[in-house]
Parts: C-alpha cells; structure tokens; sequence
C-alpha cells in the first residue's frame, strides 16, 4: 500500500508531531538527523504521532501500516519564544537587551527594535546591546527564535534610553524670595524637567518639556540654595546637573527717623531684615554712608552725625550680605532740629537789617548823586543774560590757557557758574512712591518734561517710568538718551525702551563692578544663549574686545509681533569712576567709532548714553560728540553753553569740575592735532 503522505492531516507542536490517515496507522516514526527514534504505537487507529521532540528541530516522520512504511514526510517543530526577555537603558544612546536560554534545535534569534530588524544572534548568545538610540526616547524590542524548523512567535519588550542630563545651568536671584532657574534643552525625547531645591526639606517641581527655566518662590532672603536639575523621560531621569543661587537680602522694613537736639544729628530706625545679611549701609544725601553691624533681636538703630541743622536729608538703607545687595533701598526723608537756627537766624535777620539801613544812609549822604543816577550795570545785566557766545578755534588755545593759570580757577568760575542751572524745574514723577526704588541715585531724578516716557502695562500708570532724559545733540534736539545704569528691577524696562524709540546703539561708559561696587546691573546675556527681558528676547552674535572698549552686536525679538531688529552696544572700560581717563586720545577715537556708526545706521532713533549714574561720563560723552561737530561745521565752539543745555535736560551733566576741564582739554587737543594720525594736520584749525 502507498500513501500520499501530504495529503494527510499533520499536527505540529513544538514538542509532537500527529498524523491524521485515511488509513489505520500500524505506527509512525520520527527520526531526527542524528538517528535518535522517537514513535507511538497505533494498532488499528487513524491518527498517530510522536511525542517529547526537542523544540526547533527538524524530523523524517514516516507511516507505518502492516509492518511497511507507506510513505515518509519531513516536518519541522516549532522554535519556542524566548523566555524571561528583559530591557534596560544602558546609557543615552544604548539599551542593554537579555533573555534566558532557549532549548532545542536553535540556531539565533532575531532583535527588532519598533519593527526594524537590527540584527541576528547566534543561539549560544543570550544578550546584545542595541546602540546609537535616541536618548530619552521608548523603543519596542522584538526577539524571534530562530531554528532549523520554524522560526517562533515574537516577544515583545519596551525600554526608554536615559535621558541627556541638562547644560548651561544658571542660578540667578530675582528677588528676595525668588531665584530664576535656566538651563539650555539637548536634543532627545523629554517629557519633563524635574527641579529640586532646598537642602533641608528637598522641594522639587515638573517643568514641562519645552520650557528651559522656572523661578522658584516662596524662599528666604539671603540664602543659599542648592538647585538640582534633572531630565525625566518616560520614567527615566538623566544624571542630576547641580548649582547654587543666593536670593537678594531683605529690604529694611519701618523705617522710622527723628531729629535729634543740637541739630546736628539724625535718629534713624528700622526693623532687623529677615534672612542672613553682613552689613547695613545707610547713605546720606549729602554723600556720607554710615554701615551698621550689629543689631538687636526685633530692630536696628543707628545715629547719622555731622549734620547741618535745620535741613531735610534724604537717608538710603541698604542690605548688603557678602556681594549681594537688596535690589532696592529703604528711603526716608528727616529734617534735622531747627530749634537753634530759628533762634539765630531772627537775631541774624535784625542785625543785618540794621546795618543795611546804616549802610544805606550812609552811601546816600557820602553820594548824593546816586539817587537820581540810573544803574551802571544795565550793560553788564544784559550781557549776562545774553548767549554765551562760541570760542573761535583759532582763538581756543589762548582761551585754554587764560582759563588754567592760578590752578585753573577759570575753569572754576565757569564750573561753578552752572551749579543751579536746571534745579527749579519738576521731578514729580521720580518722587512718587512707586517710582522710587527705580532710581538708582536719590539725587539724580529726571525732569518731568523731557523725561523718556514708556508705553504702560496693563493699565499700570507707574509702569511708563524709567530714569530717562531726552537729550540734545548737534543734529537734533532729542538725539540721545542719557539714562542711569540699570537696577535689577529695571532691565526689563531698559530693554523696553531701547525697543519702543528704534535704539540701534548703546553707548556703556562703566564698569558693572567697580571699586568693589555694583554701579550697573549685567543688562546683556551672558554669552550667544538669548535671553528674555519681559516681551523682548535679546541674542548677542558677536563680541569684539578692545584694550580700551569692547563692542557687542545685538538681535532684538519682540515675542509678540516677532518683529526683530538689529543694535551695537560700545562698552567703554578705561574709564575711572569720579574721575577722567588718563589721556585725551582714548577716548576721542571711541567717540570717533561711535560717530561713524551714529551716521551709517539705517533709523533715526536716539543713542542711548549711560554710566552709572547717567550724568557724569554719559554728559561728558554726549557734549564732546556735539561739541566736536560743531568744529566741523562752524570752526567755533560753546563748551560752557553745551553743557548749561544739556543741563537744562537732566541734573548735574558733566558732574565734577575734573571731567569739565577733562572736557576743555579734548577739545584742545584735538584742534591741535594731538589725536590724529598725522600729528602735523590741525584739521579743526582756522587758518583764514
């Protein structure tokens, strides 16, 4: 008898192989390819079969009936899924893949990850390592057995990279309770940021994966925080990237003043501020500072001495722990007692009425020709009141050396001279309450009416101010902006106002740090990472250093509008704070490489101008570019009249009588030629 042995019914599993005949089955046998025999007796039946195979294995399965073999058929056992597969990151870009050991006819297995095939394993093997993975980012793996006979079912196993540890931390103190946390976002598929903060009580927050900084609240004035940022993904974290920040020391709080008798003092009073502090300075507004040491467990006193009686002083408190300082002072005004100078001022009054009748009587008698006689010094009244005229250049030399002799005491008189120029005009909007703490110099407050006015928030009347003045120069009338250096609470506003009056340059004439003082806030970003100062974003692209100055490139994004554009700022470093450069030639060739920039710039906006205060170095910068155009076109110059306009625009430009001369001899210098490359071209000279 013959059988068609495809024809029957088989039945295959990974450890049997059935036969379903359409004859009784005496019995089948199952050889494998090293001769081991495995069969099952069938008397009779129509089905037969092996059993206890090994998995993965291929067999020569013959039929048996009336002790013949009918026919003889090749079938393959099914390779067994692998068992106990485990997945686990390795690193960034790595996860490590295992599983037990398969028995059976197996030849490898084969790794898949989310349905691509990776890689086939020799059977011996039970582990790889699948590489150059995304980190951070849930990957599906698939192993397959792979035998002599059928390959197996697949298993699948997901597993997540470890997520790339964040870079460029910073640390930075918003305020007194708040630190701003920054960070820069590498590639990866992130689903958060996990920020820790607070050694005793570990605090921790989510950010969500697109944002790059978070400030943190609610803190302790004057403390050290440790702040941990990590990278969370599916489950996963990154390496934890730390850094510390110190929070700004508290503000002084109910500060109280009284006169003390004699006149000669003041009583000043405050609550101790909370959080940790080193020093207390109290400045006084006639430029005195007092520091304070040591308080009590509630409050602090102190005495201001060596004052003038019966006068108003304006009295600053700052705290100060180690380099930090609170972001603004505490401000009180205090008249000093003015029971004595009441006192002798009547006394003082009587005796000099009485002898001004005397002298009056007496001039009278002595000159009777007085009385009918008109004033002498109409002529002289008129001239006074009259323009200062311009120096002709070819007479400025002569007119520098008169102004020197006897230690320079014309310069003087003129210096002198313009003190009370621009006083009696308003400064109400520097004086409101909220505006105060945005004054970095209690003396220096612009004047209402050319003051920078900003567009407000929200409605917010007060948020229009800034510490501005419109300023005039040899072209046009508001052709700078002469500004203080911004405060911490006042960056957002700077950038403001550069953005809102078209500024393509900035002119920087200190130092953020000098003498072991802040006197400008770091207004810029620190390096090419952008930065956002309330809605405008502000990239720095290039940087070129300078022995004497550096100049900065800016791209300015309003994250609104997404409008952009771009300003140069030029950083003058050589100059000393109250006090003038140590040559003339410096600092002319400066103002002669922000002049050509001044000219070539596509807008019409003002340049704004700052030093510390925005009137000493900023007034001396604005009058020598003005005054060195109008040599150019006129072949005169008014340095005394400059300088009373610009400070009829903003108090104390020009503010020491040092930069005043500093001023006269740059002027000098360059109708002289000292400056040019070729020291024999007076190019400024009159020669008619």
């Amino acid at each position: 008898m013959v059988l068609n042995c495809t024809a029957q019914t088989w039945t295959v599993t990974e450890t049997s192989i059935d036969v379903q005949a359409a004859v009784p089955i005496e019995k089948v046998t199952c050889i494998q390819s090293d001769s081991q025999e495995s069969q099952r007796a069938a008397t009779g039946n129509l089905r037969a079969g092996c059993t206890g195979l090994s998995p993965g294995c291929s067999y020569n399965v013959s039929i048996w009936v009336q002790d013949q073999i009918v026919c003889t058929e090749a079938q393959s056992i099914n390779a067994p899924p692998v068992t106990n597969l485990q997945v686990s990151p390795k690193s960034t870009s790595e996860l490590a893949v295992n599983w037990a050991d398969t028995p059976g006819c197996v030849k490898g297995y084969r790794v898949s990850v989310n349905d691509t095939h990776i890689e086939d394993i020799n059977g011996s093997v039970t582990s790889t390592v699948i590489e150059k993975l995304d980190p951070g980012c849930l990957y599906i793996i698939k192993v397959t057995t792979i035998a002599n006979g059928n390959d197996s079912t697949p298993v699948y196993k997901t597993g997540t990279t470890i997520p790339l540890p964040v870079s460029d931390l910073t640390v930075l103190p918003k305020s007194t309770t708040e630190l701003h946390v920054s960070w820069s976002i590498l590639s990866g598929c992130n689903t958060g940021f996990i920020v820790s903060y607070n050694q005793t009580n570990a605090e921790s927050k989510t950010v969500n994966p697109d944002q790059d900084s978070v400030t943190l609240t609610d803190l302790t004035p004057r403390t050290i925080y440790e702040v941990t940022v990590k990278t969370e993904s599916n489950g996963k974290e990154s390496s934890p990237v730390s850094s510390t920040g110190i929070t700004f020391p508290a503000q002084v709080s109910s500060l109280q003043c009284s006169a003390v008798s004699g006149g000669y003092s003041l009583s000043l009073a405050w609550g101790n501020p909370a959080g940790r502090w080193t020093v207390i300075e109290v400045e006084v507004s006639n430029g005195d500072i007092k520091k304070v040491e040591e308080c009590g467990p509630v409050q602090c006193e102190t005495r201001i001495d060596g004052l003038s009686p019966a006068r108003y002083y304006t009295l600053a408190v700052t705290t100060v722990s180690g380099e930090k300082r609170s972001f603004k002072a505490t401000s009180i005004q205090c008249q000093t007692d003015t029971t004595g100078v009441i006192v002798g001022s009547l006394f003082g009054i009587l005796i000099l009425i009485c002898l001004v009748v005397f002298l009056v009587l007496f001039i009278l008698r002595r000159y009777p020709d007085l009385r009918s006689s008109s004033s002498k010094d109409d002529n002289a009244l008129e001239l006074t009141c009259k323009k200062i005229k311009p120096i002709e250049v070819s007479k400025f030399a002569d007119y520098f050396h008169r102004q020197q002799v006897d230690s320079d005491i014309g310069f003087a008189d003129e210096y002198q001279s313009l003190g009370a120029v621009g006083t009696e005009q308003t400064t109400k909007a520097a004086l409101i309450p909220e505006n105060r703490g945005k004054n970095r110099f209690i003396n220096v407050l612009p004047y209402d009416w050319c003051r920078v006015k900003l567009s407000a928030i929200d409605g917010d009347p007060f948020s229009d101010y800034i510490n501005a003045n419109f300023m005039p120069g040899y072209h046009t009338a508001k052709e700078f902006i002469a500004t203080q250096g911004p405060l911490p609470s006042t960056v957002e506003d700077f950038w403001r106002m550069a953005w809102e009056n078209q500024v393509e340059a900035i002119v920087m004439l200190t130092n953020c740090i000098e003498n072991s003082r802040v006197k400008c806030e770091q207004y810029w970003p620190l390096d090419y990472t952008p930065c956002t100062y309330g809605d405008i974003s502000v990239t720095m692209f290039s940087e070129q250093e300078q022995p004497d100055w550096t100049l900065r490139d800016f791209t300015l994004k309003h994250i609104k509008s997404l409008e952009r554009h771009s300003l140069r700022q030029f950083h003058f470093t050589a100059w000393p704070d109250h006090n003038v450069p140590d040559n003339t030639a410096t600092f002319i060739q400066f103002r002669t490489v922000v002049r050509k920039f001044l000219d070539n710039r596509e807008r019409s906006g003002p340049a704004i101008v700052h030093c510390s205060a925005g009137v000493d170095r900023t007034g001396t910068l604005i009058a020598l570019d003005s005054l060195l155009l109008q040599i150019e076109r006129e072949k005169a110059v008014g340095i005394q009249s400059f300088v009373k306009k610009m400070r009829l625009h903003r108090p104390l430009m020009v503010q020491t009588e040092s930069q005043y001369i500093f001023l006269n001899q740059c002027i000098l210098d360059t109708i002289q030629g000292k400056n040019n490359s070729d020291p024999d071209e007076n190019i400024y000279e009159n020669m008619i």
